[in-house]
């Protein structure tokens, strides 16, 4: 049972899990799997992905981290909510679009996951700012 009565989440089962792996326990002491520490093997030609997703992990992270806050100030709900689609669409998209590759990687037919409308706004906006600073030329 959960501290609270209720079962753990499906999230939580599998982070005890990876916790647990044979790799985890080798590599880690007991006091940096309780502090949340991890273990990953990246091959060379995954780093780049590595680090996409290091950089959303933090985003999402300072995300949660300032979520009490900016619940205090109504203008900022739109944005909240805009946000939490756009992530709400991203994990649905990528965990097809996993399937979608692990479907490639051994040889069978997929179909590409089409990019949900959230994200797309998200990154025609995205796309914009980061255009935005740029000089003309």
């Amino acid at each position: 049972m959960h501290p609270h009565g209720s079962q753990p989440s499906s999230t939580a089962l599998r982070w005890q899990r990876w916790q647990r792996s044979t790799v985890a326990q080798r590599y880690l002491t007991p006091e940096a799997l309780t502090q949340g520490y991890t273990l990953l093997k990246f091959p060379p030609q995954s780093r780049e992905a590595f680090f996409i997703m290091v950089d959303l992990i933090l985003a999402r992270g300072r995300f949660e981290h300032q979520l009490p806050r900016l619940l205090e100030h109504p203008d900022t709900l739109p944005a909240l909510q805009e946000a939490q689609a756009a992530w709400t669409a991203w994990r649905t998209w990528t965990q097809r679009l996993a399937t979608y590759l692990e479907r490639v990687a051994l040889g069978r037919e997929g179909t590409i996951p089409p990019v949900p409308e959230p994200l797309r706004c998200l990154l025609d906006a995205l796309g914009e700012s980061d255009h935005a600073d740029t000089p003309a030329r």
